[in-house]
């Protein structure tokens, strides 16, 4: 893993170059990880209760 994707990750994860300096590799990558988990979540919620046949509007 280059320093490119460390500090890609963290971009995504929505953290400055700032912030980033101060923390540690793995943490930035988890941030990554864990802010693709919540947009996965958020834009897969709606057509997934539409399938089920709830939350119709």
């Amino acid at each position: 893993m280059t320093v490119r994707d460390i500090y890609s990750g963290g971009l995504i994860a929505g953290l400055s170059y700032t912030e980033m300096r101060h923390m540690l590799p793995g943490f930035i990558l988890d941030m990554a990880l864990m802010r693709a988990d919540y947009d996965s979540k958020i834009n897969w919620g709606k057509p997934l209760r539409r399938m089920a046949g709830a939350g119709e509007e």
